[in-house]
């Protein structure tokens, strides 16, 4: 399979992150393109209401949250209620921290997330080459701390850590006319907010946790290389007939016409050149997108024009792009091919389960106010050591040191 084989060769770490712990592939990816090596994990302030009020853009978490309090009580929105919201995210999920948490938050204090993947879905992180879980440090309770005290002041929604992506989405596109949040997390200004308001937000760059401290201890997302990467695109039966001419027909979905036109649909994606398209703007007005599900490849010599989310994740990700230069990419990063052999999946899917329902459930207490986590803290981390969670950082620091070169 010519294509499939030019793509692996070109992006070897696409094929890391197929293969089984033996080196065995069972599944083909799709690798989207270049262009979307973005962190997705971006956080985006409304500028229009910054520049009304006449404030500057924050660099610490205490200059955001004085930003929130002007955003929530001097009516930037102009409509003359006290309707606007200072912060917004998704909703804090049981059993894993998911896309635009604001979790990210640890990057202030130089833990460096990787939250588009497991293991950091599960709290699981590295530094120095040492892995660790993030969910017992002090800085997770100091990001949790803050969480809290902007939940106390009313600068984020009461019903934040519960409501349904529908609910989170309508709160923060609204009418489509009026800007009712100050702050999101989101994968672009229009995912979050919508396109007619997106024009007025920007994203919001890598935050201090208190003034004096150094720039260089600041980092940031580090997802960046899984995000092209959809990693269960196609496979094929050991049993099917005529295997060869199956193999023909699955290379065929990785050449350029047929991985645009399952990508983007043959509807909105014309062919204007030698592996040159454009993509018709009318696609991105949908309320509901193709399903962009079927394998495919976007290789680097291949041009596509007016692919609006891969140019405005694109743009998002310059404030962050600096930041990345302040961690080990090797060394404070689990690689997103890590794997854990299969001996111990059952084993570790309890312990993460176990783990992550606890670590929720306390979390979420103390955000809203519930529970003191300054009492509770040292019963917590007692807890979730005993629930095995030392087994579990050990499962990654040998899966880490199996595959992180």
């Amino acid at each position: 399979m010519p294509h499939v084989k030019a793509m692996s060769t070109r992006y070897p770490s696409v094929r890391k992150i197929v293969e089984s712990e033996n080196g065995a592939i069972y599944v083909l990816p799709t690798y989207k393109g270049d262009s979307y090596q973005s962190t997705g994990q971006h956080v985006f302030i409304n500028k229009v209401w910054l520049d009304k009020l006449g404030l500057k853009m924050p660099k610490t978490w205490d200059e955001l949250e004085t930003v929130l309090k002007a955003f929530v009580s001097k009516d930037p929105n102009g409509d003359g209620k006290a309707d606007e919201i200072g912060m917004d995210f998704p909703k804090l999920d049981t059993s894993s921290f998911t896309w635009y948490t604001p979790y990210v938050l640890l990057t202030s204090t130089g833990i460096t997330t990787t939250f588009n993947v497991s293991p950091a879905m599960q709290g699981i992180y590295a530094k120095s080459g040492k892995v660790s879980s993030f969910l017992i440090r002090p800085e997770y309770k100091r990001v949790t701390q803050y969480l809290a005290r902007l939940m106390k002041e009313g600068l984020m929604p009461r019903d934040v850590l519960s409501k349904d992506a529908s609910s989170f989405a309508n709160e923060c596109k609204g009418d489509g006319k009026k800007a009712c949040v100050g702050v999101v997390f989101a994968w672009t200004a229009r995912g979050g907010v919508g396109p007619e308001l997106a024009d007025q937000y920007v994203p919001l760059p890598p935050l201090k946790e208190f003034a004096s401290q150094s720039d260089k201890s600041v980092t940031w997302d580090a997802s960046g290389s899984i995000a092209p990467v959809v990693n269960n695109s196609i496979t094929m039966s050991s049993k099917a007939p005529n295997k060869k001419t199956l193999f023909k027909v699955i290379d065929s979905m990785f050449t350029p016409d047929m991985s645009v036109y399952s990508w983007f649909s043959m509807k909105y994606a014309k062919k204007i050149g030698n592996k040159t398209y454009r993509i018709d703007p009318k696609k991105y007005s949908l309320t509901m997108q193709p399903a962009q599900l079927m394998a495919s490849y976007i290789s680097p010599d291949m041009k596509i024009e007016g692919d609006i989310d891969a140019q405005e994740q694109t743009e998002a990700d310059k404030v962050y792009k600096p930041y990345y230069k302040h961690f080990d990419h090797i060394k404070d990063v689990i690689p997103v091919w890590t794997k854990t052999p299969q001996s111990v999946a059952n084993r570790l899917q309890n312990l993460n389960t176990t783990i992550m329902n606890y670590a929720m459930s306390s979390t979420a207490n103390w955000i809203q106010g519930n529970k003191n986590i300054d009492s509770d803290w040292d019963a917590y981390v007692a807890k979730l050591k005993n629930a095995g969670l030392n087994d579990q950082v050990k499962i990654w620091q040998d899966a880490y040191n199996k595959w992180a070169k």
